[in-house]
């Protein structure tokens, strides 16, 4: 399917094709993946760029292990028209993080490339720079490439329309659409989503979407989060009045707990929740962001929203509701920022924004403070004086700490996460402890130990300084008279080496 095409068909665009080695027996294309990749290599013959997208990161790798068996049968050759070795750096880079052999690499020795935001930074970064050369015809991506890297590709190719049962967002695919076709030099992009079966269903779902995508959707993302959270708690409750709505979310603390459904599936249930904490994170954030730590009572923040507020897109997009309508969003903006300003102090909403934080993480980030501070002191002295294994331990108490907190719990988090963090901080093969899984190692080592744990740490401190906690037991000093910047960049660099991890940063 094409779109905005009046026949969006495209009849003959190539015929079935019989596999010329292997034991396979079955014709190309024979299931979705295939007709996708059927219909990439055909564009590559027309001269096109391809970029293959998929909704969710877990689709992404399949196809790597099919490009691979499917070249195997010799049903799909090399795009690559390039010399081999402009590929020699990323995939240097790429065996010393994947392993020898891995189907990405294989991938890119086809000239493909198979990006996804758990990829490992140095060998994704290599990636992205063939791809910003030119140098690869096809790309497979997650929405991370998609969404972030300015591709040039002259064609877009929908491996589906779903992510976790639902479609896509009209704002996502406006944007992966406006992917196809190269600025300054097409005139006009191609768009394809092939279809293998359930012909009708497939076929009104893309109807659908295009159909929206000339719509207006400018929209305030203060807006859409709570109203986000509204229509949750709605159905949550059963209630259909929107006075009776506001009235429990006026006088209800609890109306900030996740909301339970009745007969949502756990599947589908936990991603809710996991969404609900990082909403109501996102909620607190911005709220601290448009009232600051200014010194006021609740009885003035409504007054304070409406002033900041005034003439922004929030309130341009809240005065196209009717009246019900925006008097509930509101009056839930006003209901959540009093719960933070009857739970908390002016330094701890200070402490709490400058750590990119919710209310709830900045009150779990209270309760361990003191500890947490003398962990952090602890760890940066040792490393100062190079003291390995006393540093080791002392990163591993704060990971203790920040692991068990939102929003920096890693995902994946493999049991032996401590002996992977003692393999990196040491410099050593992580080889030995990747264990049965080690696409999910290389995951916590980004997700987890360069990007959450050192916000975590990060946190923790800024925390600690807003608050103007004092260490020790004299109640003289405090965090800003210790060093404390040297356990985040060995974090992220993987060195208790100052010098290299310095070296590593430039």
């Amino acid at each position: 399917l094409r779109v905005g095409d009046e026949n969006p068909f495209v009849p003959r665009f190539f015929g079935p094709q019989a596999p010329t080695r292997g034991r396979r027996r079955l014709s190309f294309p024979n299931d979705q993946r295939e007709l996708v990749l059927a219909t990439a290599w055909r564009l590559v013959k027309d001269g096109q760029s391809v970029l293959i997208y998929c909704p969710m990161r877990r689709s992404v790798e399949p196809y790597a292990e099919r490009i691979v068996k499917l070249a195997g049968y010799g049903l799909i050759d090399s795009v690559l028209d390039r010399d081999p070795a402009v590929l020699a750096t990323a995939l240097a880079i790429g065996a010393e993080w994947l392993g020898e052999g891995h189907p990405i690499l294989q991938c890119l020795s086809l000239g493909i490339a198979v990006h996804h935001g758990a990829l490992p930074t140095p060998f994704r970064k290599e990636m992205e720079r063939l791809l910003s050369d030119g140098v690869l015809k096809i790309t497979v991506s997650s929405p991370t490439l998609a969404q972030g890297l300015n591709l040039t590709a002259t064609a877009v190719i929908m491996h589906s329309l779903h992510r976790s049962r639902d479609v896509i967002p009209t704002s996502e695919f406006k944007n992966v659409i406006g992917r196809a076709g190269r600025a300054f030099i097409d005139v006009e992009g191609l768009v394809l989503f092939p279809i293998f079966d359930r012909h009708d269903y497939r076929q009104a779902q893309w109807g659908e979407l295009i159909g929206k995508v000339s719509e207006h959707s400018l929209e305030s993302g203060l807006l859409r989060l709570v109203i986000t959270l509204l229509v949750r708690l709605r159905k949550s409750l059963g209630i259909q009045d929107l006075n009776e709505l506001q009235e429990y979310v006026m006088n209800n603390a609890a109306a900030w707990d996740f909301p339970n459904i009745t007969g949502e599936v756990d599947e589908v249930r936990d991603a809710a929740a996991r969404n609900w904490e990082q909403y109501i994170s996102v909620l607190d954030t911005a709220i601290l962001s448009l009232l600051g730590d200014q010194e006021m009572n609740a009885d003035e923040i409504a007054a304070q929203l409406d002033e900041v507020l005034q003439s922004s897109l929030w309130q341009r997009r809240l005065e196209r509701r009717n009246a019900n309508v925006q008097e509930l969003i509101k009056a839930s903006l006003e209901a959540r920022a009093r719960l933070i300003w009857n739970q908390s102090t002016t330094q701890q909403r200070r402490g709490y924004f400058l750590a990119g934080v919710g209310l709830q993480t900045g009150q779990q980030l209270d309760a361990v403070g003191a500890a947490a501070n003398d962990l952090l002191i602890a760890a940066n002295g040792a490393i100062l004086g190079n003291e390995n294994e006393q540093a080791i331990e002392a990163i591993t108490g704060l990971a203790e700490i920040v692991f068990n907190i939102m929003p920096f719990v890693p995902d994946p988090c493999p049991d032996n996460w401590r002996d992977v963090l003692r393999c990196w901080l040491m410099g050593q093969p992580l080889a030995e402890v990747v264990a049965d899984n080690p696409s999910d190692v290389l995951r916590f080592l980004e997700n987890g130990l360069i990007y959450k744990l050192p916000w975590g740490i990060e946190a923790i401190k800024v925390r600690a300084q807003a608050n103007g906690d004092t260490i020790g037991d004299d109640d003289i000093f405090t965090i800003d008279d210790f060093e404390t910047g040297l356990a985040v960049p060995a974090i992220e660099t993987g060195t208790l080496n100052r010098s290299a991890a310095i070296l590593m940063q430039a």
